[in-house]
């Protein structure tokens, strides 16, 4: 009887909200009595979460099914507008500026390449977008900035360049279309738009790789980053 019990509670201490698992997912398992995870469970859900196989073996009652089941449970996207994939962040941003009444609108990647490449893009969906990077010589970045500022364009694509000491009155909606690794950076990107006490729309394009970052984020932050309802009030971020 005490093997049994070792194999059910000899754990390492680890929770379930380790391994940032979605919320409804972690309330379920809470109301059916789970209150740590089990030696196998502890074992498996990790490398089960990342898509590997597993073969597992372990005594009845300490928890296999459990094992199995959460993996796939959080695999299972049940909210359509959930990016899934890489390629669906230009489509879903082709909606955003077909749908959001956009004053001006910066637009943040994680790196130069990617922002030179999205603005190509943006650009060949027909709409107006500078680009500004920190490998650009400085009178180059002064005039793209000094021109957007003026209204020349409606877009502009950047890098964290951007997040500090940036005050434009027009910008009244941020894309995320690479979210940030930190609650610092997310802070100071979402703080470009609604400037000057103007209302301001920030919109994160999450994939299933960003979801650590996100939990993250919202934990240290203390706040609930919501998804984009279908229909979005104009006066909320337009005036």
């Amino acid at each position: 009887m005490s093997s049994f019990n070792q194999d059910v509670t000899a754990t390492k201490g680890n929770e379930f909200e380790d391994y940032f698992l979605k919320r409804e997912l972690l309330m379920g398992i809470y109301e059916k009595g789970f209150e740590r995870p089990s030696p196998i469970q502890e074992e498996s859900i990790p490398i089960a979460l990342t898509g590997t196989d597993i073969l597992a073996r372990a005594k009845n009652g300490t928890g296999k099914t459990a094992a199995f089941c959460i993996p796939a449970l959080e695999k299972i996207d049940s909210d359509y507008n959930v990016i899934q994939e890489e390629r669906q962040k230009v489509h879903c941003l082709n909606t955003l500026f077909s749908k959001l009444q956009i004053n001006q609108s910066i637009i943040f990647c994680n790196s130069v390449n990617r922002v030179e490449i999205l603005a190509k893009k943006i650009t060949e969906l027909g709409y107006s977008c500078f680009y500004i990077h920190a490998k650009m010589l400085q009178d180059h970045r002064n005039r793209v900035f000094h021109d957007f500022r003026n209204g020349a364009c409606r877009n502009l694509v950047c890098t964290d360049l951007f997040t500090r000491g940036i005050d434009i009155q027009a910008v009244n909606v941020v894309i995320n279309f690479d979210f940030p690794k930190s609650s610092e950076t997310y802070l100071h990107r979402v703080g470009r738009s609604g400037r000057f006490g103007h209302l301001g729309l920030a919109v994160n394009l999450i994939t299933h790789d960003d979801r650590f970052n996100l939990y993250r984020i919202e934990r240290e932050l203390g706040a609930n980053i919501k998804r984009l309802p279908h229909l979005i009030g104009q006066a909320t971020f337009y005036h």
